[in-house]
């Protein structure tokens, strides 16, 4: 084709199936790979396109092809017409509904019917790079599920589900959708054929090569972080070396390759000279290994998505709850952090990434909800709440937290794409923005108010959070211009307060931060709010152990809730990839080419959109628990430490779903990243995060 990737009218043609296409010569690109294609007029009438498409149902009725497409392009250009929703553009679309069942009625048996559009519309009837135009797919046949709803996908995914109708295996290497099994009637297919369609996708390209040398680069990283263990040497300024890391995933094709293998050799030259082969085999070896396994993880998972899919919420439940009594009856100031390390560690392997219901939609609420409990049990046996003072603190963050955490109490999902969260009271739900906005308002109150304020910050900071209260409600959506003016004037509080060292200072500081996340991230006020409850319930564990210390423990739970943190930053700024940027301000600037297959040039700007929550969330951790002495990885250098950290945020946040996408090697190789420094973090005491000692004056 002219997009120099195989189609599936080429690969049909290989398999000696034959294609109809009945269009108005938008099929041309496809070449030989259609058998036959039909023209109609750019300016035909509504009726001669309806008879047009009737007329490719009839070709398919022939028996003489196996696959016929029919185009209507009225509706396109009604829509570019009239814009989106006028009654001309309404008439159109009635009309074209109106020749489905038209169509339906006429169908060969055990035919698989589709309707589908390649692009939507805005409302002025453009579509374009950059612009939110999702269009519809619905597909019919006995190889496909009857009454779900898949969610959004790439448009790209109707390569696999046609080739799942047609009975063919995805073999080009550069398909991007997804892999969606919970869409297919698992009645009609077996698991050999499942894993038989799509097993077969090639890797190609180079990916394998480039996945080793990403888990190569993950084993170093995690080497750096276990600096006081490990024996690579990042003394007199080796670390630094890390910085040709990135070169790798700025290039294409064969210098790609050619610059991993020139990567890898200098740093085993510079890092590991004179590295006994036995150590060499322990820390670089073998953890390399694991992260290449960790894709093979992933591809088991997705096999079985459609299974889990069956598994009820009420078994789900049953689970966290076997987990908080069991951990309740165990937790004591001694075992409580191997009993969180256990509870993190079981969600982590099986349900993360590749499904929503399971993945961290499914497990936040459980998780925090549970180490307040393990927490609270274990200060319970120490007698930390015998006092009345201490009773009334423990009911009132115990209600608090209840609150912000029963809205988002479980996931429901469709066909493992996340749909909306279920509260464990009815009504009192994210849908019911009467009551989402009692706790967002007091998630920001904890957040700007860590102590008791003077008036003046009283004031100041009500002022603020009305502010931001009405801008991630959208009650005001000020333009840019505006927006710029109120970041300079917050930008100047911040700056004028910290030098008259004002305690205002860090409220201009917080809405600043808050103004830029509300202008890097594209949510919706339910999105908003969703954050708002987890940074508040996050707020309130760190404030229960500052009420309730057990300095044995300390680095311990600034770990844990600095996990918890970062899996907020991931939720906090959904809506992108990789690749696939959902980004309109940079598709402004540059072409999709540029950006798509580029991205590593855009990194510092893609990862301010992550970056900015997750600044908010250390924030807030520093105000209640004092400032941390920095990892042992500090020094890693800061563009590919903001590339492991978004892609880690898609891979918690967003649930990293399409597992044989090439998309997700990165991804994967991020998990085992992480997998990695969780494990060097927790089993190697040595490299804890530990608090900073006070200064003596």
């Amino acid at each position: 084709t002219d997009a120099g990737v195989e189609s599936i009218f080429h690969q049909m043609a290989l398999e000696g199936l034959t294609t109809a296409a009945y269009s108005a010569g938008f099929f041309h690109q496809f070449g030989a790979g259609v058998t036959r294609e039909v023209e109609i007029g750019l300016k035909s009438s509504r009726a001669e396109q309806e008879a047009h498409v009737l007329t490719a149902l009839a070709a398919l009725r022939s028996g003489e092809f196996d696959c016929a497409f029919g185009h209507l392009i009225y509706t396109d250009a009604i829509a570019h017409e009239e814009g989106v929703g006028t009654s001309r553009y309404n008439d159109a679309f009635r009309q074209a509904d109106a020749l489905i069942p038209k169509i339906r009625a006429q169908l060969p048996p055990g035919a698989t019917f589709v309707v589908m559009g390649d692009h939507g519309h805005d409302v002025k009837g453009r579509h374009g790079i950059g612009l939110n135009v999702p269009t519809l797919g619905v597909y019919v046949g006995p190889r496909f599920r009857q009454g779900i709803n898949i969610g959004a996908t790439s448009v790209m995914s109707h390569r696999y589900l046609l080739s799942q109708a047609l009975g063919l295996p995805i073999t080009t290497a550069a398909y991007t959708g997804d892999i969606l099994p919970a869409a297919l009637n698992l009645q009609k297919v077996s698991l050999p054929e499942l894993v038989a369609g799509v097993a077969s996708i090639r890797s190609g390209g180079g990916s394998w090569p480039i996945w080793i040398y990403l888990s190569f680069f993950a084993t170093v990283w995690f080497n750096l972080v276990c600096r006081p263990s490990s024996p690579l040497s990042f003394s007199h300024g080796r670390a630094l070396s890390l910085w040709i890391g990135i070169a790798p995933l700025l290039l294409h094709g064969t210098w790609q390759l050619v610059s991993a293998g020139a990567v890898t050799a200098t740093l085993l030259l510079l890092l590991a000279w004179r590295v006994s082969a036995s150590r060499l085999l322990r820390w670089i070896a073998l953890p390399t290994v694991i992260g290449l396994l960790f894709q093979v993880w992933g591809r088991t998972l997705t096999v079985a998505r459609p299974w889990l899919d069956q598994l009820p919420l009420g078994a789900l439940l049953v689970y966290w709850l076997i987990v908080a009594v069991a951990g309740a009856l165990l937790a004591t100031r001694r075992r409580r952090p191997w009993i969180v390390a256990v509870v993190f560690a079981v969600p982590a392997f099986p349900f993360h990434p590749v499904y929503h219901t399971y993945g961290f939609p499914g497990t936040l609420a459980p998780l925090l909800a549970c180490w307040f409990l393990f927490y609270a049990v274990s200060v319970a046996r120490d007698g930390g709440f015998s006092a009345g003072p201490a009773q009334g603190r423990l009911v009132g963050i115990a209600a608090a937290l209840f609150l912000m955490l029963q809205p988002l109490a479980s996931s429901a999902t469709v066909a493992g794409a996340f749909d909306h969260w279920q509260s464990l009271v009815p009504g009192w739900d994210i849908a019911n923005w009467q009551y989402l906005i009692i706790p967002a308002v007091l998630a920001k109150i904890l957040l700007f108010f860590p102590r008791r304020p003077g008036w003046p910050a009283l004031l100041l900071g009500v002022g603020l959070i009305v502010l931001v209260q009405v801008l991630e409600s959208r009650v005001w959506g000020p333009n840019f211009y505006v927006r710029r003016r109120l970041g300079i004037i917050l930008l100047a509080g911040w700056a004028a307060g910290t030098w008259w060292r004002r305690p205002e200072a860090r409220l201009c500081g917080l809405a600043f931060l808050f103004l830029l996340y509300f202008s890097f991230v594209a949510l919706t006020p339910r999105n908003f709010g969703e954050t708002a409850l987890m940074i508040g319930a996050l707020i309130l564990c760190a404030q229960c152990v500052v009420w309730f210390p057990q300095k044995e423990n300390a680095s311990a739970d600034r770990l844990v809730l600095t996990l918890f943190g970062l899996m907020i930053a991931g939720w906090a700024s959904m809506r992108w990839s990789g690749t696939q940027l959902e980004w309109h301000a940079i598709y402004e600037w540059a072409s999709a080419t540029t950006v798509e297959k580029q991205v590593g040039w855009f990194v510092p700007w893609i990862a301010m959109k992550g970056l900015v929550p997750w600044v908010i969330i250390l924030w807030a951790l520093r105000e209640r628990l004092g400032p941390l002495a920095p990892l042992p990885a500090y020094p890693l250098m800061a563009l590919f430490c903001a590339k492991i950290l978004a892609l880690f945020m898609i891979t918690i946040g967003m649930g990293g779903r399409d597992t044989y996408n090439r998309n997700y090697l990165e991804t994967a190789s991020v998990v085992a990243v992480l997998i990695m420094l969780y494990l060097g973090v927790i089993f190697l005491p040595k490299v804890w995060p530990q608090p900073m000692a006070a200064k003596t004056p």
